[in-house]
C-alpha cells in the first residue's frame, strides 16, 4: 500500500522488477497502491490482458497506455481523481469491460470510444459540458448508440435538457442486454428559457429496452415523463430523485 512514496520512486521500482522478471504476464492488479502517475515501464506488458488500477488518486493516464492493445479489461474503479480517459481509446480494439464506478470527476468521454464495438462493460458514460459530438474531441449520445454490446449497469452523467445532437437517435433502445440505467441531468441547471418540448425530448430520446430491470432519474426538470415509461413492462425497482 502507498508505493507512490514522494516521488513515485517506489511504485516505479515494483513495477520494473515485475515487468523484468514477468514478460508475460496476462493479469496485474495495482489496486489502492497510491499511483498518481503510472510506471512508464508498464507499457512493455504488449500480453496484459486484465489491468486494475483502482483505488489510486491518479487524474490521468498515459498516452502510452492503448499501445497495450491485447488488454481486454482496465479497472479504473474508485479513481474518484480521474478526469480524463485516453484520447485514442479507440486504439484499444480488443477492450471489453472499462470499468468506472465512482469515477465522479471525469469530465466527459473521449470522441472515438464508440468505435470499440466490442465493449460489453461501460457502467459511467460522461457528457462533456458541450453534450455535443465532435466538439472538444468529446463523445456524445450518437456513439453510445454505436456500442451495442452494453449489458449490466450503465449511468449516464451531465445530462442536459436540450439535445444537441441532430443524429443521436435513441442510443439506449436496442440494447436489450442493459439490467440497470442511471439517467443523470446536470444539477442545477438553469432550464427556465428552455422549451419544455425540448426539456421533454432531452429524456424521450433516453428510451431503453423493455428488458431493463432498474431505473434511476436524477434531476430531470421536465413537467412530465416520457411517454416510454409505460414500455418498461420488466422494471422491478424505479427510483425518482
Amino acid at each position: 500500500k502507498g508505493l507512490n512514496g514522494t516521488d513515485g520512486s517506489l511504485c516505479d521500482s515494483f513495477c520494473a522488477t515485475i515487468v523484468s522478471n514477468f514478460k508475460s504476464i496476462r493479469m496485474l492488479s495495482l489496486n489502492e497502491l497510491g499511483i498518481t502517475t503510472l510506471p512508464n515501464c508498464l507499457r512493455k506488458m504488449k500480453h496484459l490482458r486484465y489491468l486494475d488500477l483502482s483505488e489510486n488518486p491518479m487524474e490521468r493516464l498515459p498516452d502510452w497506455i492503448v499501445e497495450l492493445s491485447n488488454l481486454e479489461t482496465l479497472d479504473l474503479s474508485w479513481c474518484e481523481r480521474l478526469v480524463e480517459l485516453p484520447r485514442d481509446i479507440k486504439k484499444m480494439i480488443n477492450l471489453r469491460h472499462l470499468i468506472l464506478e465512482e469515477c465522479w470527476e471525469l469530465s466527459g468521454m473521449p470522441r472515438g470510444i464508440g468505435e470499440l464495438n466490442g465493449v460489453r462493460t461501460l457502467n459511467r458514460f460522461v457528457l462533456s459540458e458541450s453534450n455535443c459530438l465532435g466538439r472538444g474531441g468529446s463523445a456524445g449520445l450518437a456513439e453510445l448508440g454505436t456500442l451495442k454490446e452494453l449489458r449490466g449497469d450503465l449511468e449516464i452523467d451531465k445530462l442536459r435538457h436540450v439535445v444537441s445532437e441532430s443524429n443521436v437517435g435513441t442510443p439506449l433502445k436496442d440494447k436489450q442486454h442493459l439490467c440497470s440505467l442511471d439517467l443523470t441531468w446536470k444539477e442545477g441547471e438553469d432550464i427556465s428559457a428552455v422549451d419544455e418540448e425540448d426539456i421533454i425530448k432531452s429524456m424521450e430520446v433516453l428510451q431503453p429496452h423493455s428488458n431493463l430491470k432498474k431505473l434511476s432519474v436524477w434531476y430531470y426538470g421536465g413537467v412530465r415523463f416520457a411517454s416510454w415509461i409505460s414500455s418498461l413492462i420488466n422494471i422491478v425497482n424505479l427510483e425518482l430523485w
